[in-house]
């Protein structure tokens, strides 16, 4: 945090020299700390090649080369986006008894980095920059260019696994990276595809901790080229349409824009709504990042709905019958040939798909009048790796994902046919509450009971 203060140019002159004067305590007794350690660790042994070969720095030390090598060096600190006076930018070397250690440290990360997680990679990939090692670092940086993922809307990342370790989070560990490309003279354009990944994480996941804000804030504001500063660059036209029918009511809500972000809502009424309006033309002549959503609401009889599945979030809703045999259960797919009796019982079946993560999802399957739902009470869910409040009303099942990860995701639960008739058989929805424009819908036509 002192370090980033420093970086960021906030503290003024006397500010400084408190920091550097806390700095300078802190980087003695880090070198105490680990010369006694690494004499534990020689237990009077000579330091020779095949013992440095079976040393493996800990994650701790990894930090700790990390944060030395910031300081050791006096251009660093001078190459800082602070504006201070040079006279407060001391450099701290190395303690001297402490110099075989530091050496031993460089060669074993530079030999081992391969084998940790990304977020170390990151860090070893910054500290061989500021510890004047730039072939070391390369190593790092090409492997991480070799193994990024790349996608027009999700920009430049890495596959993030969840996880509760300080390792595992993919905030932190995406700004770290963003941190290495960043020192490494990475290009313009990988740090603005960086930048957008983490924008377009906001928008459908919460940064859990006060930590990851602020990691993610510091990224933002000292990588790429600057998005605030720009004015909102976006065109719309509609080029089948009459102006006067669209251009009065773009330009009231462009007017009315919020400002910082420029988010600005234009609806139009049924009445004014027609083919003409189908294609939608967007020009962005700007170097910022911007998104939107154009919707439209109709109503429609339940059976004539179509299912949607065209976007981040894909919904398949299928019904199946139990059927016991001599053989065991199976179950058969209903169909419009299928006779359903009161008292049989039903297989629904939910494959949810995800092209990203998301938090705070809620599914919705309503379903036919004549049938209800086996498990009757509320309650929290584990199953197939995935967990979920469970939700039955009388109208409909609820599924709430504090987290639904990217990929495919399959659930179940059982209905008991209770009345005869002809019944609709209700719409399932899913949707993601912090960006609504991400949701998906199926239908279910009609099932008759006998």
């Amino acid at each position: 945090s002192l370090s980033r203060l420093i970086a960021l140019g906030v503290l003024n002159g006397e500010e400084i020299r408190e920091v550097l004067d806390v700095v300078e305590s802190g980087l003695r007794y880090l070198g105490d700390h680990r010369y006694d350690a690494f004499q534990r660790w020689l237990q009077g042994r000579e330091l020779t090649d095949s013992l440095a070969a079976t040393y493996r720095p800990s994650s701790v030390e990894v930090h700790f080369y990390y944060l030395r090598s910031f300081y050791q060096n006096g251009e660093v600190l001078a190459s800082t986006q602070g504006n201070y006076d040079n006279t407060y930018l001391r450099k701290y070397e190395i303690q001297r008894r402490l110099l075989p250690y530091w050496k031993l440290l460089g060669d074993r990360l530079d030999a081992t980095w391969p084998d940790r997680k990304l977020y170390e990679q990151a860090l070893i990939a910054i500290a061989f920059v500021w510890d004047e090692s730039p072939n070391r670092a390369e190593e790092v940086m090409i492997s991480l260019r070799e193994r990024a993922l790349r996608k027009d809307e999700l920009g430049m990342h890495w596959p993030y696994g969840r996880g509760y370790r300080w390792y595992e989070l993919p905030i932190e560990t995406h700004t770290r990276l963003m941190e290495a490309f960043l020192v490494n003279g990475a290009s313009q354009e990988e740090l603005d595809e960086m930048r957008l990944w983490l924008l377009q994480n906001k928008r459908t996941n919460r940064w859990s901790s006060t930590k990851s804000t602020a990691a993610a804030i510091y990224a933002l504001l000292q990588n790429g080229s600057d998005w605030l500063s720009q004015p909102n660059v976006v065109s719309v036209n509609l080029p089948n349409a009459s102006r006067d029918r669209w251009s009065i009511e773009l330009a009231y809500a462009q007017n009315r824009a919020e400002a910082g972000t420029g988010y600005y809502r234009m609806s139009l009424p049924a009445e004014s709504v027609s083919s003409d309006l189908a294609t939608v033309e967007l020009t962005n002549s700007g170097s910022s990042v911007a998104w939107g959503a154009m919707y439209w609401q109709f109503t429609e009889d339940i059976d004539q709905v179509q299912a949607d599945a065209d976007g981040p979030l894909a919904m398949q809703r299928k019904l199946f019958r139990r059927v016991n045999t001599d053989r065991g259960e199976r179950i058969e797919p209903i169909t419009q040939a299928t006779e359903l009796r009161t008292g049989d019982r039903i297989r629904v079946q939910l494959v949810v798909t995800s092209d990203r993560d998301m938090d705070f999802v809620h599914l919705k399957d309503r379903r036919a009048a004549g049938l209800e739902p086996t498990e009757q009470l509320s309650g929290y869910r584990y199953r197939s790796g995935l967990g979920f409040y469970f939700n039955p009303t009388d109208l409909a099942v609820n599924f709430f994902f504090d987290q639904l990860p990217r990929g495919t995701h399959t659930l179940e639960y059982d209905l008991f046919v209770t009345q005869e008739g002809d019944f609709s058989n209700g719409l399932s929805q899913v949707q993601c509450m912090y960006a609504p424009e991400f949701g998906a819908y199926s239908a279910g036509g009609r099932i008759e009971v006998e």
